[in-house]
């Protein structure tokens, strides 16, 4: 499963974001960098990930990750905004999951 996202302002450079069910979404690098762990990881240039442009996330899975990558880009959107902000959707089922993603990747 391929899920495409990305933000106009954001670069056309994406990357692959990678759940330990196999569900692969494809976000705009400016969404990705959001996560302070990935940020870090592809700016240190010492990280595979760098140069592959694809980051396993192991810990999270698939429809938490969506949700995750949905986040990513309403951050995005969001950050710096003098305009009102919606609130950001939650599943009450998922919030904990959801939670300990964001903690794991320094959302």
């Amino acid at each position: 499963m391929s899920t495409s996202s990305g933000s106009s302002s954001a670069s056309s450079e994406t990357i692959k974001l990678v759940s330990n069910d196999g569900k692969v979404f494809e976000v705009s690098l400016a969404a990705a960098q959001t996560s302070g762990m990935i940020k870090s990881m592809l700016e240190a240039g010492n990280f595979a990930e760098s140069v592959s442009k694809e980051v396993k996330l192991d810990e999270i899975k698939g429809d938490v990750l969506a949700k995750v990558v949905d986040y990513m880009n309403f951050k995005l959107k969001y950050t710096g905004s003098t305009g009102e902000i919606p609130e950001f959707p939650l599943d009450a089922a998922t919030v904990i999951d959801l939670w300990v993603a964001a903690n794991f990747l320094e959302l």
